[in-house]
């Protein structure tokens, strides 16, 4: 894909996916609060934090191997045009299968919002530049984690829940315009996916899968961080700050002598975590970018999870509570661009699907198995054992991670854009 400069392309992507995240990250923030009012149990909520999660495992490793037949853009309106539905249906829907359904289609949603953009970024980028593109387009994704915590937040304690999830759904419907409208057609995606025999596709996904992870083993290393990255801080973490203000700040929090909802509350909080991942994403990017190499950057990542979690257990007042995720968020930040960087720097155009199918599938595996463990464990133990188990994760993974960065990674000079 021939582009003057790959701004055109990352920053239209970035403004997107910045819009059509508000309403998913607005129900992180009101769900756990607002349950009642739409039909659920605290178990429930859980099931929903997670199960859009195990349908993008599912889903993530067969549109890696279809993207580049059906075109990244075809890919990206029709998950656009899927989150503009499922936001939308946040507004009226009541009860289990009717938000199980919308979870389920947001799951598809995200497969193909996420790997069409990936892809675009890979394409546009090379060696000397991925990690700090990808670093640009992390920063409107997490400003959109932000601010569609923040606005949906701060908007549902004055307006409600209903007309809170409406007005995302508007915003969703921004996102699909600048889609449509802002991003160049795919001049490869001539290729129809009915031409294939189901058959054959899948036996040629599964041997496209262990060609690569045989050829590429490092890729392993990838995976499993960037598993343990979504397991704590978006499984864990990213769920459960409503339930932590819930049990630490049951009658809201007073500031200035205004006293703030729970819904707002977690929202800012949300919003907070995210706006620093935004701001360091490029700069932890960029040092990936440099001499040290990726590495260094991947390792803090994991120290910086250990710390947060285990001030986020002992966090007793706001004060502190912000500091921890302060801490957090430096940890995402460094985490998602510098891998993202590294699978880049790992793969070939003829393998990029594949490889960033096999990555959002362990971030979505992580993530839905943080939601689920979480969850699951709530009735028996307190949100400060679960955060000091989040902590023990990062360590695991820290302690293997200095073995195996030990020897020199593999990374494929040779890669060039189109």
């Amino acid at each position: 894909m021939a582009t003057e400069s790959p701004g055109r392309i990352i920053h239209p992507l970035g403004i997107a996916i910045c819009l059509a995240l508000a309403g998913d990250l607005t129900l992180f923030a009101l769900l756990p609060l607002f349950r009642a009012e739409v039909g659920l149990t605290l178990g429930a909520v859980g099931v929903m934090f997670g199960v859009n999660r195990l349908v993008r495992v599912i889903g993530n490793p067969v549109a890696g191997h279809l993207i580049q037949r059906i075109g990244k853009r075809r890919f990206l309106l029709i998950g656009y045009t899927l989150a503009v539905i499922c936001t939308f249906g946040y507004a009226g829907a009541h009860g289990f299968w009717a938000y199980m359904s919308l979870r389920i289609a947001w799951g598809f949603a995200w497969v193909l919002i996420y790997l069409g953009s990936m892809t675009y970024i890979f394409d546009v980028t090379t060696l000397e530049n991925r990690g700090k593109f990808s670093g640009v387009f992390m920063t409107w994704f997490m400003v959109g984690l932000a601010g569609g915590s923040f606005f949906g937040g701060s908007m549902a304690d004055s307006y409600g829940y209903a007309t809170t999830m409406f007005a995302c759904g508007c915003l969703a419907v921004v996102s699909w315009l600048v889609i449509a409208f802002l991003i160049p057609k795919d001049p490869n995606a001539a290729q129809i996916i009915d031409k294939m025999a189901i058959k054959a596709m899948f036996g040629s996904l599964l041997d496209g899968y262990y060609r690569l992870l045989s050829s590429q083993p490092e890729i392993k290393t990838v995976l499993l961080f960037y598993w343990v990255t979504q397991f704590a801080n978006d499984g864990i973490a990213l769920g459960t700050i409503s339930l932590l203000y819930l049990e630490r700040f049951p009658d809201g929090f007073t500031i200035g002598g205004v006293n703030l909802g729970l819904a707002t509350i977690s929202g800012f909080s949300i919003a907070f975590r995210y706006i620093i991942s935004s701001v360091f994403s490029p700069l932890f990017g960029s040092l990936s970018d440099g001499k040290t190499g990726r590495a260094p950057v991947i390792l803090l990542s994991l120290i910086l999870g250990i710390v947060g979690f285990v001030i986020l257990a002992n966090a007793e007042t706001m004060d502190w509570i912000i500091i921890s995720l302060t801490i957090n968020a430096l940890s995402v930040g460094a985490a998602l661009s510098s891998l993202a960087g590294l699978l880049g720097d790992l793969t070939t155009k003829e393998n990029e699907g594949q490889a960033l199918g096999l990555y959002a599938t362990a971030g979505d595996l992580g993530g839905a198995v943080g939601s689920f463990f979480c969850y699951s464990l709530l009735p028996f133990i307190g949100l400060n054992w679960i955060y000091l188990l989040s902590s023990a994760c990062f360590l695991i993974v820290l302690l293997s991670g200095i073995n195996l960065f030990r020897k020199p990674i593999a990374i494929n000079t040779n890669y060039k854009p189109l």
